[in-house]
């Protein structure tokens, strides 16, 4: 797969966004981050904590507890950056994270980063379809769903498909392949109940395995 052409507008920067619950943080988060970085040659990668995600149940660790867990996880990484979002008072939206992205990086190229199994859920998502038109979007393929997103983008977005994405009028969806990766966040919620630090070593980075243990989380 090609990664898409680097403009050259002077001072145009290519911004990743992965936004989450992050409870907690684990290795398969880093790695579609720098799979991502890399593929795509992003400058940048923001990492955003929903306070409250609509579509999911109210996460087990508090929001501090999961921000201070993300920022163990990044700490080394110049082209990683936690960030907390206001908290305003209603439920997380990527439609939020997008425009206080983009108000910091007006003239930058943003690439929203995501599972397959969430992409296909697009359509519940707030503001879709116009979200389509906010960012290109990498998905994430682990191979369980087919390469093919004409049943989540609306006809009147989708301009060309090709092997390695979709084109829309707006933004283009490009495709992440081969992307494996065995953690589930339930999975290691239950490693920390049973405070299995060996456990927890193979999916967390080991700052991250400390904190859940040592601040008694899940």
């Amino acid at each position: 797969m090609n990664a898409p052409p680097r403009s050259s507008s002077a001072g145009l920067r290519r911004i990743g966004v992965l936004g989450g619950s992050f409870d907690p943080v684990h290795l398969g988060h880093l790695r579609l981050a720098r799979l991502a970085r890399r593929r795509f040659q992003l400058d940048r990668v923001y990492f955003l904590p929903a306070r409250r995600p609509w579509h999911k149940p109210r996460p087990q660790a508090d929001f501090h507890h999961r921000f201070a867990m993300l920022a163990l996880a990044l700490c080394g990484l110049d082209w990683a950056v936690p960030a907390a979002l206001p908290d305003r008072g209603r439920p997380s939206f990527t439609w939020d994270e997008l425009a206080w992205v983009h108000l910091r990086h007006p003239r930058a190229r943003l690439f929203f980063l995501l599972g397959a199994d969430a992409f296909h859920d697009l359509p519940h998502w707030h503001k879709f379809p116009a979200l389509l038109d906010r960012c290109d979007w990498i998905v994430a393929h682990r191979g369980s769903l087919p390469l093919s997103a004409t049943e989540v983008v609306p006809a009147a977005w989708l301009r060309q498909t090709r092997r390695q994405g979709l084109r829309l009028r707006h933004s283009s969806v490009w495709w992440l392949p081969r992307f494996n990766q065995p953690f589930s966040s339930s999975g290691i919620r239950r490693l920390a109940r049973a405070r299995s630090l060996s456990g927890l070593s193979q999916s967390l980075p080991p700052r991250v395995a400390e904190y859940a243990l040592r601040a008694g989380l899940y």
